[in-house]
């Protein structure tokens, strides 16, 4: 079970709200030995918890999960020293962080401030990682998934890649049929797009956007999960987020496969040898290339994402007959 602790002493019940708020949707399906919370006597109380009104409207109920975990305690440095699982940085303390990591040892401090810490999205998802998934099993399960796609995707010569991007407008143009077609990001929302492809494979990677505490996150799911519904498509994500998602949206774990990445290591065109890819900044190479290459039989591409990126690739894909 795990036990970790928020840094610095929180100094009211709104800063206590926002906080227990994504520790809740982080943490919640996660078996928790305690979450201390140092905070001034009268500073805040887990009784008076109140989800701010610009998070996922779903906390208020799975704070009831991890509200037996919570303690609030007086601040030393002594309580700050105890074997914890994790330390939680929520307020950037510039140089005394460092002074901070002297008194913590081997403890893993994660930063996640919310307004200046540009990855705290993706942190708080790591430290999710790290207390509570089986990486291992998950790998496996993604070499089966893997084999499931190469047999339902047998075949296919021809992938189709759709963004959001201005070049994707023209999409009607085209001809989808016996393609693979993949398709990211807030292109879930586009119902008339997705009912002409018939999409394969949704890819999505954004700690904050896709998979964060916030009520545009939760907008993105819920389109998502309706696509889902109506076309029973792959989900491709990170590793980092695949248990996550099977808590929060357990209707497509049959479906879902979370990928291995790391930065060192050279672009993956077959994952099914091998199923790992390269941490980059960008979904269209994070994972859209990656599983098209692999599962494309001719690895000829047509991508309507960005104008720029669309010259780069040869056309494997007629127009419509007229």
């Amino acid at each position: 079970m795990a036990r970790f602790c928020l840094y610095p002493p929180v100094p009211d019940q709104s800063r206590a709200n926002d906080l227990l708020a994504r520790l809740t949707w982080f943490f919640a399906d996660i078996e928790l030995e305690e979450i201390r919370v140092f905070a001034e006597p009268g500073a805040c109380s887990f009784d008076l918890f109140e989800c701010p009104d610009y998070l996922d409207t779903s906390i208020p109920d799975l704070y009831e999960k991890i509200r037996p975990a919570i303690t609030i305690r007086p601040f030393s440095m002594d309580s700050l020293g105890r074997p914890w699982d994790a330390v939680f940085l929520w307020q950037d303390l510039g140089e005394h962080h460092s002074f901070l990591r002297e008194q913590l040892g081997k403890t893993r401090v994660w930063k996640v401030d919310p307004e200046r810490t540009r990855m705290e999205g993706s942190f708080w998802m790591e430290a999710h990682l790290a207390l509570s998934a089986d990486k291992e099993a998950t790998v496996s399960r993604t070499r089966e998934q893997l084999n499931r796609c190469g047999d339902e995707f047998a075949g296919m010569d021809r992938a189709v890649i759709i963004g959001s991007g201005p070049s994707a407008k023209t999409y009607a143009d085209f001809n989808y049929s016996g393609a693979l077609t993949l398709v990211c990001n807030s292109v879930v929302a586009d119902t008339e797009l997705l009912d002409q492809i018939q999409p394969r494979v949704i890819c999505f990677a954004d700690p904050i956007f896709h998979f964060g505490p916030s009520r545009y996150a939760m907008d993105f799911r819920q389109r998502m999960r309706e696509a889902f519904a109506r076309h029973r498509p792959w989900i491709v994500v990170p590793l980092k987020y695949h248990r996550f998602l099977v808590e929060r949206i357990p209707e497509i774990a049959d479906r879902l496969i979370g990928l291995p990445h790391a930065h060192r290591m050279n672009f993956n065109i077959n994952l099914r040898q091998g199923p790992q890819v390269k941490t980059t900044a960008n979904i269209l190479s994070y994972l859209l290339l990656p599983f098209a290459a692999t599962f494309a039989r001719a690895q000829r591409f047509v991508l309507k994402f960005w104008d720029k990126t669309l010259a780069h690739f040869a056309s494997g894909l007629g127009r419509k007959q007229k």
